[in-house]
């Protein structure tokens, strides 16, 4: 037993690991047709059943430089071509439909529920354009608004200015003439300038002249005259506190203390807190 045993140990000490054992190949071409014959179509079947097709032309004369990837590319390209040329001519003689019906419908790879989502978010996109731009627009209104009414602001300061340089240059010019003539006082001089002023503006004649001129107002119209009649106008408001000739007359209450009408006695003031008191106290 022991004599085997040391046997054993030296015959797996002499073999070697079996990553370092050489594998040897064999070119069996026997076998290899053979396969190929278990498989391949017999040599009679029709070319469109197979469509293996060989180039005629060599690569080998398209292609001067092997390293350049463009023209290797383009001679593969061209030679592919040329097969599919081949074989198309074949398939038509053979009486195989080769391109798509018109009406061909192939199923969609995506399902409707996708692409009605798809379109919701379209649509939402284009409402959000829609609304930028509206927004866009509006401001642009808006400043386009600001322009404007800043130009009308400096038409309008424009006209007061020529207005009142107008108005300074015709009281210089009347206040020269009467300068001149030695005649004259300011009522007419106001009237001449609001005459002047007013004709070079328009021809309505202006309140001042109207009142120096003891034009009447008009009066109004009959329900009008009716209704102040019965219910009155209000009466006047403007100068209601101005004195007058009699107001200015009368003395009276003027140097009384007291705030009391005159004729009344004013209320005896409340007794303090400890006169009550006491007064109670009394009681």
């Amino acid at each position: 037993m022991k004599t085997a045993t040391m046997t054993d140990q030296s015959a797996s000490a002499a073999a070697p690991p079996a990553r370092f054992v050489k594998t040897s190949f064999a070119n069996n071409e026997k076998g290899v047709l053979a396969s190929l014959a278990e498989f391949a179509l017999p040599p009679a079947a029709p070319r469109h059943e197979v469509l293996a097709f060989t180039s005629d032309a060599a690569t080998t004369s398209q292609i001067a430089d092997v390293n350049d990837d463009l023209k290797r590319e383009l001679a593969f390209y061209n030679q592919a071509l040329a097969t599919v040329v081949q074989a198309r001519k074949v398939i038509l003689s053979a009486g195989i439909p080769f391109s798509r019906p018109e009406d061909y419908f192939a199923e969609m790879v995506k399902s409707d529920a996708h692409m009605a989502k798809i379109r919701s978010k379209l649509i939402e996109d284009q409402a959000k354009m829609k609304k930028s731009e509206e927004a866009k627009r509006q401001r642009d209104m808006k400043k386009y608004g600001k322009q404007v009414q800043a130009e009308v602001l400096k038409e309008r300061k424009q006209k007061e200015k020529a207005l009142s340089e107008k108005v300074n240059e015709v009281k210089k010019k009347r206040k020269l003439e009467q300068l001149k003539d030695g005649a004259g006082d300011g009522g007419e001089f106001e009237d001449d300038l609001d005459v002047a002023i007013m004709s070079s503006d328009d021809e309505r004649p202006s309140k001042k002249r109207a009142k120096k001129g003891g034009e009447k107002k008009p009066l109004p119209n009959k329900k009008r005259q009716v209704k102040n009649q019965k219910y009155g106008f209000g009466g006047k408001k403007k100068g209601s506190k101005k004195n007058t000739a009699e107001s200015s007359a009368d003395f009276m209450g003027l140097g009384r203390k007291s705030k009391s009408p005159a004729g009344k006695k004013a209320p005896a003031k409340r007794p303090g807190k400890s006169a009550r008191m006491a007064s109670k106290g009394r009681k």
